[in-house]
């Protein structure tokens, strides 16, 4: 971007655009080629769900969330590096996100809340690009999407309470949790493409 006078008001034009306006898809684009290492999934950026929410979700898909593994690498002492959860894995992002069986099982419960066939995920990139490729209306895409922000950002509060108060959850309390943050975020109006919440628990 550039500064241009002139004899009337001072403008400001955007080399990302054709037109000179400035969008935020395009900053978002230079963003991702400006990173260190190589974004495969698209981060979409919804009105529905907070930006420090979205944040984190993209900085998670970067791996680049202060878990215990990631501290221990910057030369933090942390003493367990073991998930805090289920000892089974490492406190990194891709298995306390996604391949926790906790997070494995609230994820399930969730998945068929919104009426989406069974998947498995390896990482929290490949969860957050298939919700951004999921379905072909884009309403229900979008309200799918903060699902998925909505799992991503219980998680890890999930995981931060564990850690700092030693509270422990279920994989029902989770995504009871996930679906009660994101109808705060989106209210109950706009959820009739999915089944409301207290319907077919199982």
């Amino acid at each position: 971007m550039g500064a241009h006078t002139s004899s009337g008001d001072d403008t400001w034009r955007s080399k990302l655009s054709s037109d000179g306006s400035i969008y935020v898809h395009d900053l978002r684009h230079l963003i991702n080629l400006k990173v260190t290492c190589p974004v495969q999934n698209p981060t979409v950026w919804i009105s529905l769900v907070s930006t420090n929410v979205v944040c984190f979700v993209w900085r998670a898909c970067l791996d680049q969330i202060p878990t215990s593994t990631d501290l221990a690498m910057r030369k933090v002492n942390i003493a367990i590096l073991s998930c805090h959860s289920c000892n089974s894995g490492m406190d990194e992002s891709n298995h306390i996100l996604v391949n926790c069986p906790i997070a494995i099982g609230a994820l399930s419960w969730i998945l068929n809340w919104c009426q989406v066939s069974g998947q498995q995920f390896n990482s929290v990139a490949e969860l957050v690009d298939f919700a951004a490729q999921w379905g072909r209306c884009p309403k229900k895409r979008n309200i799918f999407i903060a699902i998925v922000y909505g799992f991503l950002w219980c998680g890890w509060k999930a995981r931060n309470a564990k850690v700092f108060d030693n509270a422990r959850t279920s994989s029902f309390n989770l995504a009871d949790g996930i679906i009660t943050l994101v109808f705060n975020w989106a209210g109950a109006n706009i959820f009739p493409p999915f089944k409301k919440k207290g319907n077919n628990r199982e």
